[in-house]
């Protein structure tokens, strides 16, 4: 049965809708047609009443017991139903409904046959209305042919008769040729016709009859009238303007010259005037400034008994620098040689005497040093500066501590090399105490404070920068002296030097204590210039400064700072400046 499924047939259903309470009821079902036993010899559709009191769903049509068609408001069976396309012979019918409520109820099942006979046209179709034509062509219908619709003008089946241009049925049986009554011009039934020259003429063709002809009367041909009135060319055996002579003057007695050249007549040119003074004709042969004929065919060169300086017959010549010299040129022969003996070269002596530039292959002044001292030794150094020789330079010396040319890296007062390329801070080079390093200029710091507090010392009159071994020695005393905090790089960040009866100028090697953040110098006797360094501790941290006499005027950084400012109140008025 899926095969039947593909087609579009036809079915009748026909619907009751109920409107009321719950639906609590089963559908109604029965089959109208076909009825028991019946036999289907023509194209007739199903017919069912469904009936239910709240309305029917869907109808299923089950032929041999499979379902054909699930029929609803929008499938109707009449679309699908075809009992052509069901077999020959006895068949079962049973219809099952549904209602919206999922009841569902079934008709009787029903015999029904399909005759042996059942109708189909001869295109196929169940109950079809095509038929056989004359020419024995299956037509009408469905077929899409149209009935008879092969036979030609002259009613033959398959016929090659045509209506022509001139309405004749023509061609095929008609014994008629197609466009017989065409003439010339393809007018129908017209006058025209072919002239002595096989061209359509006459009728409406607007042709002339036998117009095409020549003046020697062949047609097509090319003989004509020409400039003197003689019919010429063509098959006439004449030659068109034979007799005119050269000027174009009809029998006139204008020739052409041992040059070709049109003279005499009417011309006015004088007969082989065109040779030159060699008898060339258009000849190019000319008597030079010698008055010597020649150029042309003369084998002779214009001017050739001119001298280089246009003396004819003079002794001027050209020189290996192909100058023209001697004679009258009053030019020395080869004097535009250069050092090295090139004509018009660029070589010259140098300062140092020596042939160069040009194509000497030797640079000017290559023979000079750095110092610009010919065959000198000067020399450029690691540093490309000219040492060596009369320059009073010495090689390399312009490399810093760390090898570097030009660098500023510079030994710091403890002998270790800083700043620059070095990697290392400015003076903090590296001091190495009791398995703890410490930086050079914090350790400067600690020294100045050192010399102020014990002047007489033998770690104060230390010769710094001096033997690392030494300074080794004394960095242990420097430590004692108030109380320091170092951070993990040996770099000073705490000094309290509070009370400690140091007196003097605060020292300038204090600044390179560039990481300190807590400075306690309270209650010593420091007097001078107020050190700027203070402000960059105070701005980072802490700063303790009361009980000092530093000197007016001070800065503005600690204008932020009450305790501060009260400080340098106090200190002004016992302030020392010298």
């Amino acid at each position: 049965m899926s095969g039947v499924l593909n087609y579009l047939l036809a079915g009748v259903l026909g619907y009751l809708m109920l409107i009321g309470l719950k639906d609590k009821e089963p559908p109604n079902v029965s089959i109208k047609f076909p009825k028991n036993g019946y036999e289907f010899r023509s194209l007739k559709q199903i017919s069912v009443l469904a009936t239910d009191n709240k309305g029917i769903k869907s109808v299923t049509y089950i032929i041999d017991n499979e379902v054909y068609h699930v029929e609803d408001s929008k499938n109707p069976m009449k679309n699908i139903w075809n009992p052509c396309e069901l077999s020959p012979g006895k068949h079962t019918l049973m219809v099952e409904v549904s209602d919206f409520a999922k009841h569902q109820s079934q008709s009787e099942i029903i015999e029904f046959y399909i005759s042996n006979d059942l109708k189909t046209d001869c295109n196929g179709d169940c109950n079809g209305k095509a038929t056989i034509d004359k020419c024995n062509v299956c037509s009408g219908g469905n077929t899409g042919h149209a009935e008879n619709s092969d036979i030609d003008c002259n009613g033959d089946c398959f016929g090659g008769a045509i209506i022509d241009e001139c309405d004749i049925c023509s061609g095929g049986n008609t014994d008629k040729v197609k466009n017989a009554d065409l003439d010339c011009s393809s007018t129908c039934f017209g006058t025209a016709f072919l002239d002595e020259c096989d061209v359509c003429s006459g009728g409406n063709t607007e042709h002339i009859e036998n117009s095409d002809k020549d003046c020697n009367g062949d047609c097509f041909g090319e003989a004509i009238i020409d400039d003197c009135k003689i019919c010429s060319g063509g098959n006439t055996n004449k030659v068109k303007n034979v007799d005119l002579d050269c000027t174009g003057t009809c029998f006139g007695n204008a020739f052409l010259d041992e040059c070709g050249v049109c003279s005499g007549g009417n011309t006015n040119h004088t007969e082989n005037s065109d040779r030159d003074c060699n008898g060339d004709c258009f000849g190019e042969a000319v008597v030079d400034e010698c008055g010597i004929c020649s150029e042309g065919n003369t084998n002779k060169v214009k001017n050739a008994d001119l001298d280089c300086s246009s003396t004819c017959f003079g002794t001027a010549f050209l020189d290996e620098c192909d100058v023209c010299s001697g004679g009258n040129t009053e030019h020395i022969e080869n004097s535009d040689k250069d050092c090295n003996g090139d004509c018009f070269g660029s070589a010259f002596l140098d300062e140092c005497n020596i042939c160069a530039e040009g194509k000497t292959k030797h640079i000017k002044n290559s023979d000079k040093d750095c110092n610009g001292d010919c065959f000198g030794s000067a020399f450029l150094d690691e540093c490309d500066v000219c040492s060596g020789g009369n320059t009073e330079h010495i090689k390399n010396s312009d490399k810093d501590c760390n090898g570097d040319c030009f660098g500023s890296a510079i030994i710091d007062p403890c002998g270790g090399c800083t700043g620059g390329d070095t990697g290392i801070e400015h003076n903090q080079s590296k001091i190495d105490y009791n398995k703890k390093s410490y930086t050079c200029g914090d350790m400067m710091f600690l020294i100045e404070m050192y010399k102020l507090k014990y002047p007489n010392n033998t770690c104060s009159t230390l010769d710094v920068p001096g033997s690392r071994e030494d300074l080794s020695t004394c960095v242990g005393e420097y430590l004692k002296l108030g109380e320091t905090r170092w951070d993990s790089k040996g770099r000073l960040t705490q000094y309290i030097l509070s009370d400690s009866n140091i007196e003097g100028i605060y020292p300038e090697d204090a600044s390179y204590a560039t990481r300190l953040n807590y400075l306690d110098i309270s209650k010593n006797q420091f007097w001078g210039k107020f050190p700027e360094s203070l402000c960059d501790i105070h701005n980072k941290g802490t700063l303790r400064i009361s009980g000092n006499n530093f000197c007016p005027p001070y800065p503005d950084c600690f204008n932020n700072n009450a305790i501060l400012m009260i400080d340098l109140e106090d200190m002004s008025k016992t302030a020392i400046c010298k």
